[in-house]
């Protein structure tokens, strides 16, 4: 990022302070021109508690004489930093919400109805940039919203920032500018400047342009806004200037090709203009072609499809794993000099290092990295564009753009019972192009053997409407329960159940389930908000007979506020009333009101309490825990734009925490909504913030007839989930080699925290090394081995 260019913004867009009061703009004092006697601006209003501020800033605004700032601090008692300001709106209307920001902050809204009654929160755009740059979002009000609350703020005890705004604007959406025309680009191949010039239609309503460079094409603003013409640009333009010319002086020199895109600012309202194609222009010296880069890397590394290849570029692939354990690596192709044509994966059997006798009880398999368009991040420091996350079995040769990397796992399973020993197999690559390269793979297998049935109970929701609507199904039909049934058995094969069987459990097939050791977990029917006697006294008296209560759960009721814990409870002792050895899941930290009615308590992970955890665990209760869209970074998330080892750490926290159970509340999310709450035609594969604030959001699965596969395609995220559950069970198979030693319960805990605090100390302070959490899982795997 060019920052001394975009000093130039000030002066390019202070024409914008009058026009944009003196159209459509509801907010008052949008400038913050106006300051009080208090130095605050007036008009506007601020919420912070505790130690957070909000105010004015006087020196360095980009528009006018004055900012807006807020300033969040964790000190135990702030939640929110904000300004706002509240203002009359019509309801069913399609607002225009946008201003000039930098630092940290969420621009969005609250609507109110016609009593000033608050309705609820509508989403609007983050900002997470150390520069200026507009946002904007587009906000349809609700059938009943008569008010609404524009508010700029950072919110969560957990966060801390800083973030400064200027010139809001809340108004009907105007129409958009046209994108500028007939871009050319001049490359200086002695100085390596580039000119730009452009012509415009609209120059008279153009206050600046913005010009977005990237080294690759998923970046560039075009790529984003012409699939999600919704969605604001999610990152600070390199340069903003005022005329239809501009020179890049910069040019990183190992940059063999530069994008750009020329966006149109508004005089009035801030709003970026609609997009050309970006440019591109090749700095390749003339000469032969750099040969395609091959490396080796672990699968928690998230190599996008568009990023520059490592400095280390390690060419073997080395694993360690227990019988029945599944274990995986990562080769990726980078297409240096030119696109590589039909590039293909292949693996040997795996063979005995000392015989060279193949052993079929270690199992490869080779996985495609498919690439999902990430619009706009969640994660602070993560970019638009391009994130690894569908993950197809191979099935035939792909090609890759020039300058970009196709990702390829090799993975490999153990039978329970494969010798354990050091084996060795090769991967090739070869391609039309010329690529042909053999990659060693070594592998020891530890003499020892995960168990079939997880240690852990889960509950890792399947949503049936979805699946029904993603593959064209009728819901209840033999063509949807044997869908059904796949998912099932792929999410059990990953050691997290889904939380009902494909199946009632009253059915006599439910048997084949409930038999299965795989299967340790199922929730009950009948105790949903409200018990049906009848089906959950069926329900349990079934399981009861067959010896199967133990791995059931009555889930009754969802992250229940404090004016619902006497609804909770009613439900909880109603339950109790049809079986006392029932045991009713509720998504809530322990609270006083709720004991006795609860068994198992199902916290998110930032309201962990451990010592009232601590008391219910003495007094019998369980606990499980969960994540969904809070909490947000820095806890670990299961979001595609997170990093890798995010997913695997939570499973060795929850071995610190010795948390006996998971839940997340969808795995087939694949639909967005309409108003009225339908199911509208969403392509998952290519838009993974289906649920609102979270990119792959409640699913960590897709649906396969997308790319002609009857059934679930596993994605990176999940993959990355079923590893870290195959390391907790190495912790419980230390515990229980302790236990069978008689070593104390203090000692087990000192013994297990003592591999993870290296990584972990808290849920919210971990290591971001791939290679350090491996390294320590191999000496957790030599302490098991050293107590046979």
């Amino acid at each position: 990022m060019t920052y001394r260019r975009l000093a130039l913004l000030p002066c390019v867009l202070l024409l914008s302070l009058t026009l944009a009061q003196a159209q459509t703009n509801l907010l008052k004092n949008a400038s913050f021109e106006e300051l009080g006697g208090n130095g605050f601006p007036v008009a506007w209003g601020a919420h912070c508690t505790g130690g957070a501020t909000a105010g004015a800033i006087t020196e360095g605004a980009p528009v006018g004489q004055n900012a807006a700032f807020i300033k969040k601090v964790i000190d135990g008692t702030s939640h929110v930093a904000a300004i706002h300001q509240f203002v009359p709106t019509e309801p069913n209307t399609e607002y225009l919400l946008s201003a000039v920001a930098k630092g940290d902050g969420l621009l969005f809204l609250y609507e109110y109805d016609a009593n000033q009654k608050y309705l609820r929160n509508r989403n609007g755009v983050r900002v997470s940039s150390e520069s200026w740059m507009p946002i904007e979002a587009f906000i349809k009000t609700s059938d009943d919203a008569r008010y609404c609350d524009i508010r700029f703020e950072i919110y969560g005890k957990e966060r801390e920032g800083q973030g400064w705004v200027d010139n809001i604007f809340f108004g009907r959406t105007p129409e958009r500018l046209g994108p500028p025309e007939k871009i050319a680009c001049q490359f200086n191949q002695d100085t390596r400047q580039i000119s730009l010039t452009w012509n415009h239609a609209q120059l008279a309503d153009v206050n600046a342009f913005c010009i977005y460079r990237s080294r690759f094409p998923d970046v560039g603003v075009s790529t984003v806004r012409s699939q999600f013409p919704n969605v604001g640009v999610s990152t600070a333009p390199h340069a903003i200037v005022k005329d239809c010319s501009w020179t890049d002086q910069d040019v990183p020199a190992d940059w063999p090709r530069v994008f750009y895109s020329v966006v149109a600012l508004s005089t009035p309202t801030n709003q970026l203009g609609h997009l050309p194609e970006p440019a591109e222009v090749s700095l390749l010296p003339p000469g032969p072609a750099a040969a395609p880069v091959v490396w080796t890397t672990s699968t928690m590394d998230k190599v996008r499809l568009f990023q520059e290849p490592p400095i280390r570029q390690p060419q073997s692939i080395n694993l360690v794993m227990a019988q029945n354990e599944t274990e995986s690596s990562q080769v990726a192709v980078h297409a240096a000099g030119g696109p590589i044509q039909q590039l293909n994966a292949t693996c040997s059997t795996p063979c005995q290092r000392d015989t060279g006798a193949a052993e079929p009880r270690l199992s490869p398999a080779i996985l495609q990295v498919c690439y999902t368009q990430v619009a706009r991040p969640r994660v602070p420091g993560a970019d638009p564009g391009l994130w690894p996350d569908p993950l197809p079995p191979w099935r035939e040769p792909v090609d890759v753009p020039f300058d970009a990397t196709q990702s390829i796992w090799f993975q490999f399973t153990t039978a329970p019972d494969c010798p354990p020993g050091d084996y060795t197999a090769t991967a090739t690559l070869t391609s039309t192009s010329g690529l042909n390269v053999n990659i060693p793979i070594n592998i020891t297998v530890f003499d020892f053997a995960l168990p079939t049935t997880p240690s852990y109970q889960s509950a890792f929701l399947i949503w049936e409407n979805h699946l029904a609507k993603a593959f064209g199904l009728k819901h209840g039909t033999p063509e949807f329960r044997a869908l059904h049934e796949k998912f099932y058995w792929f999410m059990a094969d990953r050691r997290l159940l889904p939380s009902r069987l494909p199946v009632p459990v009253t059915d006599p097939e439910a048997v084949r389930f409930l038999n299965d050791p795989r299967v340790n977990s199922v929730s009950l029917p009948g105790g949903w908000l409200k018990v049906n006697v009848p089906v959950l006294k069926a329900a349990a008296d079934r399981l009861r007979e067959l010896n199967w209560l133990d791995k059931a759960f009555v889930y009754c009721f969802d992250e229940p506020n404090r004016e619902q814990y006497q609804q909770c409870r009613e439900l909880g002792e109603a339950i109790h009333q049809v079986g006392a050895d029932i045991p009713v899941l509720l998504t809530e930290q322990p609270e006083p009101e709720l004991y006795g009615a609860i068994d198992i308590w199902c916290p998110q992970l930032d309201a962990c309490k451990w010592d009232v955890i601590a008391e219910r665990r003495a007094a019998g209760d369980k606990v499980w825990w969960y994540t969904c869209i809070w909490p947000p970074p820095p806890y670990p998330t299961y979001w595609v734009d997170d990093i890798g080892i995010a997913h695997r750490i939570l499973s060795w926290l929850q071995a610190y925490h010795d948390i006996r159970g998971v839940l997340y509340w969808n795995v087939t999310y694949w639909h967005k909504k309409d108003e009225k709450g339908q199911l509208l035609p969403t392509n998952v594969w290519n838009d993974p913030e289906v649920y609102p604030r979270g990119n792959g959001e409640g699913f960590l699965l897709y649906p396969g007839n997308h790319i002609g596969i009857d059934g679930p395609v596993s994605s990176v995220r999940l993959e990355i989930l079923r590893d870290g559950n195959e390391d907790f069970e190495y912790f419980e198979l230390l515990r229980q080699r302790l236990i069978a030693k008689g070593t104390s319960a203090a000692e087990i805990e000192a013994k297990i925290r003592s591999f993870i605090t290296p990584l972990a100390s808290n849920l919210k302070e971990w290591g971001r090394d791939p290679e350090a959490l491996l390294q320590q899982r191999r000496l957790l795997a030599e302490a098991i081995l050293q107590l046979k």
